[in-house]
């Protein structure tokens, strides 16, 4: 047997992603310039909420909802054991 490996997800990419990416890396902002920006509103409108905030990372995400919670230093905070090691990070 050939060594065979079953992806998690085929990717699916386009030439209209890779031009929106080359347009951001032309760009004079990466991480918080317009395009950043539309993303948020867009997201903003589809889930129907008042704010939205594009994140670093999931774990970065983690760590704003426990805090725009109010969950802090001496909170108990319960999660799974089967999980990535960013929950319990941004917990601690």
């Amino acid at each position: 047997m050939k060594n065979k490996t079953v992806p998690f997800s085929i990717p699916f990419i386009d030439e209209r992603e890779v031009k929106e990416v080359v347009k951001v890396l032309r760009g004079k902002w990466i991480t918080t310039g317009s395009e950043t920006k539309k993303f948020e509103e867009k997201t903003k409108s589809f889930l129907d909420v008042r704010s939205a905030i594009a994140m670093s990372s999931g774990t970065s995400a983690l760590i704003i909802s426990l805090a725009v919670h109010g969950i802090g230093p001496g909170d108990e905070v319960i999660t799974t054991a089967y999980t990535f090691a960013s929950t319990a990070i941004a917990i601690i």
